[in-house]
């Protein structure tokens, strides 16, 4: 099914429950009274496909789906897109794997093994081991990521694996919000480059979901975020802010002050993205923040020092709180700069020291050994670049 472009046949439930997972749009032409009508409305529903009533409406139907460039058939891969859950299966393996402890004596109980499709099982490091527990430690960060929820590569699922499988310690998942009382933010949503209006309690919702499998499969942590879009039309009057670590959403049509106020009350942070002209990426300069810094440098928790492959160096001689990050939109992004922070694996302690601005470091990422893993999903890290540090001691710039 994943090899091919449609699929035609009854509403069997296993055949449009796989149908859906393969993300392959399904023309339904038998329908057997009882479960397999229920099969068929989650079809016509979701608009995942069409249903039939004679088998000579199938070629009209095939035909209508691949017209004008295959408008329709497009339409229906996109919504099977927002509803697949190809993984499923792997999830519930997990799940049960992670809550499966074996009773040792004295009555503890420890589990044995953590699992993952990629590589081998391997033993599991015992509580208060390793770094010292729950004491400090350094972690690896990267608080700018974007998913297909806007105009990402990668579903959120993926995300975590993606992060999780490279030992990273936390996340950031930053999708768009555009301003939609702004004629750019409404272009931007309709054209699905950012959040739609709608689709925010959502996201909030499978971010919640995908954070407690992060760490209980990788011991990742895992925020929920949002970069704010205010374009204008020039560079100078265009800003863009991460609200990271959210519990709630925030409308994006509130002004800049007003939006850093209601993360601030929800214990987030609020962080001007790549504040400076971007050299080394194609992509729209946003200004406004760093042109008025004397009004914004006493709101903001950080500013990006490092956003992909470029480095700000006046937020470094400003001495102004900083973070780096990829602003990932694809796996090649991966090989960036990112945040490392001296503290314990806990939101709050890591959300302190950038506060503080204390024990933040910047390092480029580089991770040779999945470099092979990663070129099946259309990437290559350079044989020329050193990996990252396995004591992720590579510091770049230090702030004590």
């Amino acid at each position: 099914m994943m090899s091919h472009h449609l699929i035609i046949g009854k509403a069997g439930g296993a055949t449009v429950q796989e149908a859906i997972a393969a993300r392959c749009p399904m023309i339904v032409n038998q329908v057997i009274p009882g479960q397999e009508e229920g099969n068929a409305e989650l079809i016509e529903r979701l608009n995942l496909g069409a249903v039939v009533e004679k088998n000579k409406e199938v070629a009209e139907a095939v035909e209508m789906a691949f017209e004008k460039r295959a408008t329709l058939w497009n339409e229906w891969r996109k919504n099977l897109k927002k509803v697949s859950r190809p993984d499923a299966a792997m999830k519930i393996a997990e799940l049960v794997l992670d809550e499966s402890d074996c009773d040792f004596p004295g009555g503890k109980a420890v589990k044995l093994f953590e699992t993952s499709p990629s590589r081998l099982m391997r033993p599991v490091q015992p509580a208060g081991g390793g770094n010292g527990g729950n004491g400090a430690q350094m972690l690896l960060c990267d608080f700018h990521i974007h998913t297909n929820y806007s105009d990402g590569k990668l579903s959120v699922p993926e995300i975590i694996d993606f992060y999780g499988e490279r030992g990273f310690d936390c996340i950031c998942i930053t999708d768009h919000l555009a301003d939609p009382k702004r004629l750019l933010g409404k272009l931007a949503e309709l054209a699905n480059c950012t959040l739609g209006q709608e689709q925010v309690g959502e996201y909030f919702s499978v971010i919640e979901r995908e954070r407690q499998r992060a760490w209980r499969r990788y011991k990742m942590l895992v925020m929920t975020g949002i970069e704010f879009n205010k374009d204008g039309y020039t560079r100078k009057t265009s800003a863009h802010l991460l609200g990271i670590d959210l519990k709630s959403p925030i409308s994006a049509a509130l002004e800049i002050p007003e939006i850093i106020e209601k993360i601030h009350e929800q214990g987030g942070l609020a962080v001007a993205s790549h504040p400076h002209i971007m050299k080394s990426e194609w992509g729209k300069n946003t200004l406004y923040l760093w042109e008025n810094q004397d009004k914004f440098a006493p709101l903001l928790d950080a500013w990006e020092i490092a956003n992909r492959n470029n480095i700000f160096n006046d937020i470094g001689l400003k001495r102004l709180p900083f973070i780096a990050n990829s602003d990932f939109h694809k796996p090649k992004h991966i090989y960036s700069w990112k945040t490392l922070i001296h503290a314990e694996k806990d939101p709050e302690a890591i959300k302190d020291c950038v506060r503080r601005n204390e024990h933040v470091a910047i390092t480029l990422y580089r991770d040779f050994a999945t470099a092979q893993k990663g070129a099946k999903h259309g990437f290559e890290a350079s044989t020329t670049t050193p990996r990252l540090f396995e004591e992720r001691l590579s510091l770049q710039a230090v702030n004590h």
